[in-house]
């Protein structure tokens, strides 16, 4: 989709715009999605987001293979998908702890989930990459339809060992005011919403530039960007298998800063490539950094989250990490369009490694919940 908006575009501002239509349903409707999540069957609300999300993609399809794509109707496509994932994307990861019976087994759960989601950004983009040059995109737009095929089948004939769903507790605005209370009131929550959202905002958008690079800067093309995006998988799948590896989730409260400058000094790096194959060295950076990153952090909330909040907060997390990216998006092509791409890339990398060094600084406030102890010991 992101090559779609790039082929119709064509420019930095305008493609940081569409980037952020499409993500914006997360910033502003993800705390009622965890208060509905608290209330409903995550199970059932994902088998209901998968067929909405290939419905869309049948339609990009069609559109693509039938000569009718515009940019609004992309934009208004992606806005749609942002609606599903809004569902969708906290469910999954509450969800991830009613599929394991022993709770000492989630961090290796939760790094393993990332692993095979890694997988995905390896071969994905890569065969996008070459699908896209061969055929087109109505080709990779309808192989990803027909892939959510599997996936509904796999979660109608899964049984998990969830608790009931509760029923409704309290009117809808005041659960939301609980959850925010609860995330924003606990130390070690607070800081990694908050670091995330940073994140979010000033360099996990760094992908939406990337078409630019591939063509621009390397002079290459669709398959220049598959290898790019693969790269940054191969870094993410390093991580994930280090992740897999540990047996606790102590000390992940100081592995978070430093994966975090690593992901900042990846994108400076970055900012400074000619050549393909430095150019692949230093995604692996930031891809490698960005999976510690989010992973430790998934981890830590997932191992020490009330369970009667854990939609909500998962929610929260969902809106610092995917919501405020139409932000991002934005701020990174204004600095693009502004600066040049490559002064952007630096630009963000620098301030990723600040953000990394304050939230270092609010670990010791960890020591004074009993939950959070050995995350920092």
């Amino acid at each position: 989709m992101s090559w779609l908006i790039f082929r119709l575009t064509k420019d930095p501002l305008l493609f940081g715009v569409a980037s952020f239509i499409g993500q914006i349903p997360m910033l502003v409707f993800a705390p009622l999605a965890g208060v509905l999540l608290d209330r409903w069957d995550r199970r059932r609300v994902l088998i209901a987001t998968q067929i909405c999300a290939m419905i869309q993609a049948a339609i990009l399809a069609t559109l693509v293979y039938c000569g009718w794509e515009s940019i609004y109707a992309v934009i208004f496509l992606s806005f749609c998908l942002g609606i599903v994932n809004t569902l969708d994307m906290p469910a999954r990861q509450s969800f991830v702890v009613e599929m394991v019976d022993d709770r000492a087994d989630l961090p290796n759960a939760i790094a393993l989930n990332s692993f095979m989601v890694n997988i995905g950004k390896i071969a994905g983009p890569f065969m996008a990459g070459a699908f896209i040059a061969i055929f087109g995109e109505a080709l990779c737009f309808a192989i990803n339809s027909i892939s959510y095929i599997g996936v509904i089948i796999a979660f109608i004939c899964m049984r998990t060992n969830g608790k009931p769903v509760e029923k409704a507790r309290g009117k809808v605005l005041h659960e939301m005011r609980e959850g925010i209370r609860y995330v924003f009131g606990v130390p070690h929550i607070r800081s990694i919403i908050l670091l995330l959202a940073v994140m979010s905002v000033i360099a996990m958008p760094y992908t939406d530039m990337m078409p630019f690079v591939a063509t621009n800067i390397l002079k290459g093309g669709a398959h220049t960007l598959g290898i790019m995006r693969a790269a940054t998988g191969v870094g993410a799948v390093i991580g994930g298998v280090w992740m897999a590896s540990r047996n606790t989730a102590n000390r992940l409260g100081k592995i978070i800063p430093i994966a975090s400058a690593s992901f900042g000094v990846g994108l400076i790096l970055f900012s400074s490539a000619s050549h393909l194959g430095f150019s692949l060295m230093t995604l692996l950076i930031t891809g490698l950094g960005l999976m510690i990153h989010m992973s430790s952090s998934n981890t830590i909330i997932q191992s020490t989250v009330d369970d009667d909040k854990r939609g909500r907060t998962m929610s929260i997390y969902m809106m610092a990490m995917q919501g405020t990216m139409p932000l991002g998006s934005l701020f990174s092509g204004f600095l693009a369009k502004k600066c040049g791409v490559q002064e952007m890339y630096a630009i963000c990398g620098v301030l990723c490694i600040v953000a990394a060094v304050l939230f270092w600084t609010s670990l010791p406030k960890w020591r004074s919940d009993e939950r959070a102890r050995h995350l920092v010991a």
